[in-house]
């Protein structure tokens, strides 16, 4: 059975309870959203708001609210004409414990359910409820529940949560972390895109920190030249596709996690869409076609990415630069374009196909190998997982964007501006689009 989930952009879960549980009385609210299934999950992202005023309620009390139908056949089509899903709010303005729905909702929903069908208006449409000590959402007219989460510089969840059951031997990480925090831990699924130099070493410490749900991307093989910073890499592994490598390592270190690899190549869209279907995806590509795609996914799908990136640079005498960046890629940050991290002439080339490339005039093939050492890619992947636990487990680090300087021996923070305007993660770009817009891929393969 599919999970469902009901996410928010930013802080917009939060505005919203505080301005509709400022009224004593039960208040509305209806949102509209775009869907993004697969076969596991079914996620609505939450695109618009709309505040009913006191003549589209036909009822309006302490205990019992109902919208006009005028104002509900208004939304609904406009929901068809925008192919958005529909998510029915109201209050429950009293009690401080988690709000129930109460019999006069499950009536009302069944006359609402109804009434989109007729519209044949496919879901899942939701109904979710907001009282001051928290809330509660379901798949409109069901019993089937959906969890409530807003996704910004952290994955925040605002629904009830099973109960913590931390197996003892992460006893350690939850005096840090505290049961909830490891059960995010435990609970999510995370992508990793690349598992190289830095993306073996982030595998690795997923799975001692108890991740137990992963998908792993990459579609090269292990080579000699791997052999000095491939984690879990061994002379016997020559020949064997990275991600095979990675997984037969996390599952020495968890038996019981679930590990799909895929030996393929992001950039391909069938191979980008297995994305769709983890809650936090670290990009570990040097490739700028693959970043630009992770960029994107990160905004337009609202399932934030980790991206980091090694630099040694030498001048042919001696090394001028050693360098490491770790950067949140999700709502309400810059992304890769913002700061001026991706090269969009190299994205043109990455997405090319070989007769493209040997045709264009302005290709110049590939430049030599950069050097490659394991304790500096070590380093700079325990900052991206350090930088995963304060998104999803929520420790107390505000490190969402990072520079290391191996030279000098430091690491420090980075202040940067979104642009109010830019095509990736602004509200006038894929900002929240989901499938209504196109990922930049080659075609399946």
């Amino acid at each position: 059975m599919s999970t469902f989930y009901l996410d928010f952009l930013g802080t917009a879960y939060r505005d919203l309870r505080a301005s509709l549980l400022s009224d004593e009385r039960e208040t509305c609210a209806v949102l509209l959203g775009q869907v993004v299934s697969d076969s596991d999950r079914i996620r609505v992202l939450i695109t618009d708001t709309v505040v009913p005023n006191d003549a589209d309620y036909s009822v309006r009390t302490e205990v019992a609210t109902t919208l006009n139908p005028l104002f509900v056949s208004t939304i609904a089509k406009r929901a068809i004409s925008e192919q958005k899903v529909v998510v029915f709010v109201h209050t429950h303005p009293f009690g401080t414990s988690m709000p129930k729905f109460s019999p006069m909702d499950n009536e009302g929903e069944l006359h609402l359910s109804d009434y989109l069908g007729r519209q044949q208006h496919k879901g899942p449409h939701v109904a979710l409820v907001l009282s001051p000590g928290g809330s509660v959402a379901r798949v409109l007219g069901t019993n089937i529940p959906v969890v409530v989460r807003e996704i910004s510089e952290s994955i925040r969840i605002h629904s009830a949560q099973p109960e913590s059951n931390a197996h003892q031997k992460f006893d350690r990480q939850v005096r840090l972390l505290g049961e909830h925090g490891q059960f995010a831990v435990q609970a999510g699924r995370i992508g990793i895109v690349g598992v190289g130099g830095t993306g073996s070493v982030v595998a690795q410490e997923l799975a001692y920190l108890g991740v137990r749900s992963l998908l792993l991307v990459d579609p090269d093989f292990v080579e000699d030249t791997n052999l000095n910073r491939v984690i879990g890499a061994t002379p016997n592994s020559m020949g064997t596709s990275k991600v095979d490598v990675a997984k037969k390592m996390i599952l020495s270190i968890a038996p019981s996690a679930q590990v799909d690899s895929v030996a393929c190549d992001i950039r391909f869209m069938d191979v980008a869409a297995k994305l769709l279907s983890c809650d936090l995806i670290f990009c570990c590509t040097d490739s700028h076609g693959s970043r630009a795609i992770l960029n994107q996914i990160a905004y337009q799908y609202l399932i934030p990415c980790i991206d980091l990136g090694v630099a040694i640079v030498s001048d042919g005498t001696k090394i001028t630069h050693i360098a490491g960046r770790v950067q949140l890629l999700a709502p309400n940050h810059p992304c890769l374009i913002c700061t001026n991290n991706i090269n969009t002439d190299q994205v043109r080339y990455d997405l090319m196909t070989d007769e493209q490339r040997k045709s264009d005039p302005y290709f110049l093939g590939q430049g030599e190998p950069a050097p490659a050492v394991v304790s500096i890619n070590s380093t700079v992947s325990s900052l991206a997982t350090t930088m995963f636990l304060g998104v999803v487990a929520g420790l107390q680090t505000k490190a969402r964007y990072l520079h290391y300087n191996g030279l000098q021996g430091t690491v420090r923070p980075v202040i940067a501006s979104a642009d109010p305007n830019c095509v990736i993660c602004s509200r006038f770009g894929s900002l929240a689009r989901g499938d209504s817009w196109p990922l930049p891929t080659m075609k399946p393969r």
